[in-house]
């Protein structure tokens, strides 16, 4: 019990904004054409967008302020620059901010978003797929560990189910340490260990199975969804 409350109040008394100090960090705020309401499809390059250079999209591609979005028929793609994920025995996570939606209204979808880790030999690892059960943007985590030096991330958004539209908010890639999964953070919490609570404030070791977790970092402390 003592746990939880430690960790209601620090939830409580910290700001979600935490700083961070991710290998691959990408927030979409050069987009300024286009808007939820009303897309901007065609005539930009999301590379003239964002900070690194080297993304590669398909035809599903389009843009609302502040947003990259896929709008598929059935498939969309969009794969990051080379990332140097080969620290930590290769092990890392991605981290998508996501939400589905159309005409400025985000709601619930059964349509499925999966992950792929590439390199120049193809695919070599792959996520579960993750279906969207908000109406609001949610960081969508997914686990990897056989990252190398040319890696890149591929996301694949599947209209199977509805018309809803993917809009992305952030992409983030962290990396492991030996207690588990963490967004790197910097200053006096950076050498704090780790530690992870389910949401009775029961400590888990290592948080293999798939749901909401807290994770806690000497004052960092965040709601995180494993998948």
């Amino acid at each position: 019990m003592k746990s939880l409350l430690l960790i209601i109040f620090a939830i409580a008394s910290f700001s979600p904004a935490i700083a961070q100090e991710d290998l691959f960090y990408e927030d979409f705020s050069g987009v300024l054409v286009g808007s939820p309401y009303k897309l901007q499809i065609g005539g930009y390059d999301l590379n003239d967008f964002t900070r690194d250079k080297g993304w590669e999209t398909d035809l599903s591609i389009a843009f609302a302020s502040g947003y990259c979005v896929l709008y598929p028929v059935d498939t969309g793609v969009l794969t990051t620059p080379v990332v140097d994920l080969s620290g930590n025995s290769g092990n890392f996570n991605l981290i998508i901010t996501a939400a589905t939606g159309s005409f400025g209204v985000f709601t619930v979808s059964k349509n499925t978003m999966y992950a792929e880790l590439i390199d120049n030999d193809g695919i070599v690892e792959r996520s579960k797929a993750v279906t969207f059960e908000s109406n609001e943007f949610v960081d969508y985590t997914f686990l990897f560990s056989k990252g190398s030096v040319n890696s890149r991330l591929r996301i694949v958004y599947n209209l199977n189910y509805d018309n809803n539209i993917l809009f992305i908010d952030k992409i983030r890639i962290g990396q492991y340490n030996n207690s588990g999964i963490v967004h790197p953070v910097i200053g006096s919490d950076a050498g704090a260990p780790v530690e992870w609570f389910d949401l009775q404030g029961r400590r888990v070791d290592n948080p293999s199975r798939s749901g909401l977790y807290i994770c806690r970092q000497g004052s960092v402390v965040e709601k995180i969804i494993v998948k």
